[in-house]
């Protein structure tokens, strides 16, 4: 470092204004962080907190209002059926701040919805392969659930409906054979 400042003096300077200018640019950047902070603030109720919860950092005021709005219709959207918004949601972050999505049919919602679709389809899976079993068993030894599910099941071949649209009742026993469809 004497090399290229010439003194200890010079070298003493170097470091004073690295330090000066470190110090300028830490004041500036919190002073941008508070301009940024009371902006948040003066939008929608709750959106500062979000968007300090999902470490989001952006700074341009529209592209901020934006995300005010959206967050408000999400927000109340969800209310409206009794959910409230979660921060660790991919999709709700997406529609807040990229705007993907779909506010009108519940876009955001898919994650919820996803888990019945998924059992109801399970479901209807297990009555579809219980009621081929037991109009075949092919020599195997069915499973107990299966058989306990027999009597409804010479119910429905008693009555001459077709047992394959009835599953769900011999499967299951909710309804009634006339009424239970798959």
């Amino acid at each position: 470092m004497l090399a290229s400042c010439g003194s200890k003096l010079g070298w003493l300077r170097v470091i004073a204004k690295r330090d000066i200018y470190k110090k300028q640019l830490d004041a500036i950047k919190q002073r941008r962080e508070r301009e940024r902070h009371s902006f948040l603030e003066s939008l929608a109720t709750g959106f500062a907190s979000y968007v300090e919860s999902i470490l989001w950092k952006e700074t341009d005021e529209d592209v901020l209002e934006s995300a005010s709005s959206r967050f408000v219709v999400l927000s109340g959207a969800l209310e409206a059926r009794g959910l409230r918004l979660r921060a660790d949601s991919y999709i709700c972050k997406e529609f807040i701040v990229w705007g993907y999505g779909n506010d009108e049919w519940g876009g955001w919602l898919r994650r919820e919805s996803t888990s019945v679709l998924i059992q109801t389809c399970r479901e209807i899976l297990k009555a579809e392969l219980c009621v081929d079993y037991l109009g075949d068993n092919r020599g195997l030894v069915l499973l107990q659930i299966w058989e306990k599910c027999r009597w409804r099941f010479e119910e429905v071949n008693s009555s001459s409906i077709e047992s394959r649209l009835k599953a769900l009742y011999i499967f299951s026993g909710r309804g009634h054979p006339s009424t239970s469809q798959v």
